[in-house]
């Protein structure tokens, strides 16, 4: 089952631990996130995934800076700009999916 934290401040949530670290990047060119998800032969049972979801109006540049330089992955939901609360909905959805189907 998935587990929604709290909102928290940007440092405390780059620090999350989770094995695979992604941040919702609005910009062209980001890997879609169905992609970046790993291979189940990749992954244990004890793996987590973080999503970072950007504010309304998007990511600064060195917000985004910050988040490659602790290791997080910027990947794309596709063309299309979502609201901050649809992203995350989007981004649930489609890692439900692919942890149970990428191979």
């Amino acid at each position: 089952m998935p587990e929604i934290a709290p909102p928290a401040e940007y440092p405390a949530a780059l620090s999350d631990s989770s094995r695979y670290r992604y941040f919702l990047e609005e910009q062209p060119g980001a890997t879609p996130l169905l992609r970046a998800l790993p291979p189940e032969t990749a992954r244990t049972s004890e793996d987590a995934i973080a999503i970072l979801t950007g504010p309304e109006g998007g990511w600064t540049d060195g917000e985004r800076a910050q988040a490659k330089a602790a290791g997080w992955i910027p990947v794309s939901l596709g063309p299309n700009i979502l609201r901050a609360e649809t992203a995350a909905i989007a981004a649930l959805a489609v890692c439900g999916n692919g942890w149970h189907s990428t191979s």
